[in-house]
């Protein structure tokens, strides 16, 4: 994705993620959900259902009131802008991104939708998204379990409402008239792997051009403090539907251009530091639950040369919605 940098100096932007607008039944005011505050904001996923009529409708009329109050509007695709209302209005994975692209080039100027995109608004300052996905082993998918002689039913894919409202285009090869099917686990692994691949090579070109890298993906890299402890954090459990440790592209030095990572998905609100590189959420939740910790006016700040001791040191220091220190449990 081209586009034209916009100032120098550091990046200021604000973030927001799950505000899950197709839960509001009373109308759209920006105001109640967010005060605008830096020139650019990234809207990071689960902002609205795209799969069906109601939830398009608000996700217009709040990109509407977004365009006209930031100079710039990034968005990212979650897992829920791809669910359908009901069987009888469903829209597959792919019509979907193409309905949010088609915003950005037809209706607001000022929006980009990122999904395995990169785009520079301040000089020396690369900011890359994606959706990012996690990665799902196989003993957590139905067709593993099934292999393993395992019930399936305590699966991530099984108990995950992604793999039974979320759909992609059923191919003329697959033996079956062209449709709709709901997607499998290994389909979004293997649009988490490509994502992981994207963020690497353009870690290492940020890197090798000496420029700052933001990160902005839907799911988390992390399991260390990204997420409710009662999800946990063993990648081979339910924990990797919702993160996946990728803090070894953090400890890499050929990829040491990435200055900050912002996600959401979780409903859970951190602010850390790994390996030298933040990684923040603002999560707001759903209408009846609103997230510990969201902020209204959340803004990071990204420069064109950052100093790693003063971004927070190497460890892990994990403050929790609350306020409070937390770390791995």
């Amino acid at each position: 994705m081209a586009a034209q940098v916009v100032s120098t100096g550091a990046l200021r932007v604000q973030i927001a993620s799950d505000l899950h607008l197709e839960f509001f039944r009373d109308g759209i005011d920006l105001e109640e959900i967010l005060s605008p505050c830096a020139p650019v904001l990234a809207l990071l996923g689960d902002i609205s259902a795209l799969g069906s009529a109601r939830g398009r409708q608000v996700y217009e009329v709040f990109l509407e009131q977004c365009c006209g109050r930031f100079e710039q509007v990034l968005v990212l695709a979650g897992n829920h802008e791809y669910y359908c209302g009901s069987r009888e209005n469903r829209a597959s994975v792919r019509s979907i991104q193409a309905y949010m692209r088609s915003l950005g080039s037809s209706r607001f100027p000022n929006l980009m939708v990122l999904e395995n995109d990169v785009v520079e608004l301040v000089d020396g300052v690369r900011i890359a998204g994606c959706a990012l996905w996690s990665h799902i082993p196989a003993c957590q998918t139905i067709s593993g379990a099934a292999e393993a002689g395992v019930d399936p039913w305590g699966t991530v894919e099984r108990r995950l409402t992604d793999y039974r409202s979320i759909y992609v285009d059923r191919e003329v090869e697959e033996g079956r008239e062209p449709g709709l099917r709901t997607v499998t686990a290994e389909e979004t692994t293997a649009w988490h792997t490509e994502s992981v691949e994207f963020i690497r090579r353009e870690a290492a070109r940020a890197t090798a051009d000496g420029k700052s890298l933001l990160v902005l993906t839907h799911h988390t890299p992390s399991f260390h403090g990204t997420a409710a402890p009662e999800h946990g954090e063993d990648p081979e459990g339910f924990g990797s539907g919702f993160s996946t440790n990728l803090e070894h592209l953090l400890a890499d030095p050929e990829l040491a251009a990435i200055h900050t990572w912002c996600f959401g998905h979780t409903h859970y609100n951190s602010d850390q530091v790994a390996h030298g590189c933040r990684l923040v959420s603002n999560q707001r939740g759903y209408l009846i639950e609103r997230c510990p910790g969201y902020e209204m006016d959340k803004v990071i700040e990204v420069h064109p040369k950052f100093d790693v001791v003063a971004a927070g040191g190497l460890d892990v220091d994990v403050v929790s919605a609350d306020g409070g220190e937390g770390g791995q449990e």
